[in-house]
């Protein structure tokens, strides 16, 4: 298995499918091959090169728009994903508590219009990447 099918595979599993814009090693040409000599190379020597006959040589070995932006489509994390991991991460310091105190909160309370809820964070062991209230400084 080449690494451009490993490198789908594993998108695809991590994404569940990959856009049907984007196309698969057999159905993409390869830009880096020149068509006449089937040999890969990125530029010619200056002989081989003249006037507008280079700039046609290297214009079909640009990679297309479209092309780009699918794979940039790809490779991108959506930011809503990011964001619950990173708060989900920082947040597991004080989890066991928080959710004991959310889960009271609803059995015990029935709020009204005019509730107002005082917060205390219990003292903890560890490290705690976000900014806490102790007594009168910050930690």
């Amino acid at each position: 298995m080449d690494p451009y099918e490993k490198e789908l595979q594993r998108l695809t599993a991590f994404y569940g499918s990959v856009p049907s814009n984007i196309e698969t090693a057999e159905e993409s040409d390869n830009f880096l091959i020149d068509s006449d000599k089937e040999e890969h190379s990125d530029h010619h020597s200056d002989t081989e090169q003249e006037g507008s006959e280079a700039d046609e040589d290297i214009l079909p070995k640009i990679m297309e728009e479209e092309r780009i932006f699918a794979n940039f489509g790809v490779m991108m994390v959506p930011v809503k994903n990011f964001w619950s991991c990173y708060v989900a991460k920082n947040m597991t310091a004080i989890r066991e508590v928080y959710d004991v105190f959310d889960q009271n909160c609803k059995i015990y309370y029935s709020i009204g219009k005019n509730i107002t809820l005082d917060e205390m964070l219990p003292a903890f062991r560890g490290k705690c990447t976000f900014r806490m209230y102790s007594g009168s400084q910050f930690i």
